[in-house]
C-alpha cells in the first residue's frame, strides 16, 4: 500500500545510510517513520533533499510569523479545499531552492554542485553522513564519492543490466576502464540488508569494505565434498540466516576463484536456499580481469577458470566488456598495453617499447619515475635504501589497532610506517577521482607537520593519519 503524506516540520536522522537505514521524526504527530534495506545513494539523495525541504518550510513559516514545529493543514476541509483528490509528489530541490538553502547556512553556491554535494544539515536536524561500521558496506569518504563522477555509455550500461533489469552479470575490462568506480556504485544502489560484498582477495574485500569470498561462503577451501559443505554451512545459523537473506552477491577479483570452488559454490548455495535456481536465485554481480590474476589452486594442480564450468554458463547470464580506458590519453600507449595484455605484441609495438630505453626521466618537482621490481622484497629494499638516504627527521606513525588485525592489511600498509619530507609516495587506493586522487597517483612529502604532500597535478593535501579498516 502507498500512502503520501505532507511533510511536517520535522527531524531527519541518517547516522547509518551506508547500511541503507535513516528514520524521519515527526513530533507534533508523535510519529517516527522508519527507513530499512534502502539502496544507500538513493536513500542519501532523498534524506538530504527532505531534510533542506524542511529548513526551507521552516524558513517561510518564520518569515510568516508562524510557529515553525505547526503543521500548515490541520483538518480534512482545509486539506481538500481548492485542491484537486490527489497528492503531488514532493518536488525535487531546484536551483532557485538550492541558492535559498545556501543562503540560509551562510554557504556559497559551488560551481560544481556534483563534486561539492552539501556536507551537513540544519544545526536542528542530525548530520546524514554515515558513522557506523558495517561488514558488508563501504564507509563514507570525506571527499567527493567515486559514484559522483559521469560516467560513460558502457559504464552506464553495467548499472542498468544490474539495476533495470536485474540480471546475473560478469563485466570485465582493462586496467582503467573504470571497473571499481562502477562496482562502487551499484553497491550504492542496491538494497543494504541483503546486499553481501565480496572479494577474493582481502586486500580487494577491504576496498570495497565487504569481506572475502570465502568468509561468505563458509565452506573454507572448498576442497571438501559437496555434502561434507553443505554440513560445514548447516551447523551455522548464523550462516544459514545470511544464505537466505541474500538477494544480490557482489565478487570482485573473480579471476582468483577456482573452477571447482565455483561450482560448489552454486551447489552450496541452492542446497542452503532450497532454491533449483541458478545459484540459488541470488543476483550475481561479477567482476574481475581473467588476463591478470590466474586462480588460486593447490600445489601440483592444473589451474582452471570458473568460467570454464557448467555452473558458470547457468549463473552468468550477460557479459559486458569495459573497452575505453580513462586512465591513459596516449592511444598509441593504450594500444600497446591492450597487446600486451593479451599475449600478442606486434613488431611496431616492441619497436615502440624499445625506443624508449634511452629516454631520461627529467623529475617533476621532486617526483621521481616509479621502479618496477619483479618481487616485494626487492621493492621494499629499494624503499627502505632511498628513504634512509634523505635527510632530515623521520616521522614514525605506529597503527592503532582496534581489534585483531589479519596480515593482510600489513601487506597494505605496514603496522610502522616511517616517512621523511621528500619521501616519494603513492597512493594504493582511489581517494578523490575529482581531484585526479586515483590509485597509483605519486607525491612528494612536503612537510613533517601535517604530512602535507604534493601530487603530480600540484595539488597539495594531507593525509595522516588515516583509518584503514
Amino acid at each position: 500500500m502507498q500512502q503520501r503524506f505532507l511533510p511536517p516540520p520535522g527531524r531527519v536522522f541518517g547516522r547509518n545510510i551506508k547500511q541503507g537505514m535513516g528514520s524521519i521524526e515527526i513530533k507534533n504527530r508523535a510519529m517516527v517513520v522508519s527507513l530499512t534495506n534502502c539502496a544507500p545513494d538513493r536513500l542519501n539523495v532523498f534524506l538530504k533533499s527532505l531534510d533542506a525541504k524542511l529548513a526551507l518550510m521552516r524558513e517561510v513559516a518564520i518569515k510568516n510569523k508562524q510557529n515553525p514545529t505547526r503543521t500548515p493543514v490541520t483538518t480534512k476541509s482545509e486539506l481538500i479545499n481548492g485542491l484537486p483528490n490527489v497528492f503531488h509528489v514532493l518536488s525535487p530541490l531546484s536551483v532557485v531552492e538550492i541558492r535559498e538553502l545556501q543562503k540560509l547556512r551562510g554557504q556559497t553556491l559551488t560551481k560544481s554542485p556534483v563534486r561539492n554535494p552539501l556536507q551537513t544539515l540544519n544545526g536542528n536536524s542530525a548530520a546524514v553522513t554515515p558513522t557506523s561500521r558495517s561488514r558488508k558496506r563501504p564507509q563514507a569518504s570525506t571527499s567527493s564519492s567515486d559514484s559522483s563522477i559521469g560516467l560513460c555509455d558502457e559504464q552506464k550500461r553495467v548499472i542498468n543490466v544490474v539495476i533495470r533489469e536485474k540480471r546475473n552479470l560478469f563485466f570485465t575490462g582493462a586496467a582503467g576502464t573504470g571497473k571499481s568506480l562502477v562496482l562502487k556504485k551499484i553497491i550504492g544502489l542496491l538494497p543494504a540488508a541483503s546486499t553481501f560484498v565480496t572479494a577474493a582477495t582481502g586486500v580487494a574485500a577491504c576496498q570495497l569494505g565487504g569481506i572475502t569470498l570465502h568468509s561468505f561462503m563458509g565452506i573454507g577451501t572448498g576442497t571438501a565434498t559437496l555434502a561434507s559443505c553443505i554440513r560445514m554451512v548447516e551447523q551455522k545459523k548464523g550462516l544459514v540466516s545470511q544464505y537466505k537473506a541474500c538477494t544480490h552477491l557482489v565478487i570482485d577479483e573473480i579471476s582468483m576463484v577456482d573452477a571447482d570452488y565455483f561450482e560448489k559454490m552454486e551447489a552450496v548455495a541452492k542446497a542452503i536456499r532450497r532454491n533449483d535456481r541458478p545459484f540459488g536465485g541470488i543476483q550475481l554481480i561479477i567482476t574481475g580481469d581473467f588476463l591478470q590474476l590466474p586462480p588460486v589452486t593447490p600445489h601440483g594442480k592444473t589451474p582452471k577458470f570458473c568460467f570454464q564450468t557448467a555452473a558458470w554458463d547457468r549463473c552468468v547470464k550477460q557479459t559486458i566488456i569495459l573497452r575505453k580506458v580513462h586512465r591513459q590519453n596516449d592511444q598509441r600507449f593504450i594500444e600497446i598495453l591492450n597487446q600486451i595484455r593479451v599475449g600478442n605484441c606486434d613488431y611496431e609495438a616492441t619497436l615502440d617499447i624499445q625506443s624508449t630505453c634511452k629516454n631520461r626521466f627529467v623529475p617533476e618537482k621532486g617526483i621521481v619515475a616509479t621502479k618496477l621490481c619483479t618481487h616485494t622484497k626487492d621493492a621494499e629494499a629499494l624503499n627502505l635504501r632511498n628513504l634512509d638516504a634523505l635527510e632530515g627527521r623521520a616521522c614514525y606513525f605506529i597503527a592503532q589497532d582496534e581489534t585483531i588485525v589479519p596480515d593482510v592489511l600489513n601487506k597494505g600498509v605496514p603496522r610502522d610506517l616511517v616517512m621523511k619530507v621528500g619521501a616519494q609516495v603513492m597512493l594504493t587506493k582511489n581517494l578523490d577521482l575529482s581531484k585526479g586522487m586515483s590509485n597509483g597517483s605519486r607525491g612528494i612529502v612536503l612537510s613533517s607537520a601535517r604530512m602535507v604532500t604534493l601530487w603530480s597535478d600540484s595539488w597539495t593535501s594531507g593525509h595522516l593519519p588515516k583509518a584503514w579498516r
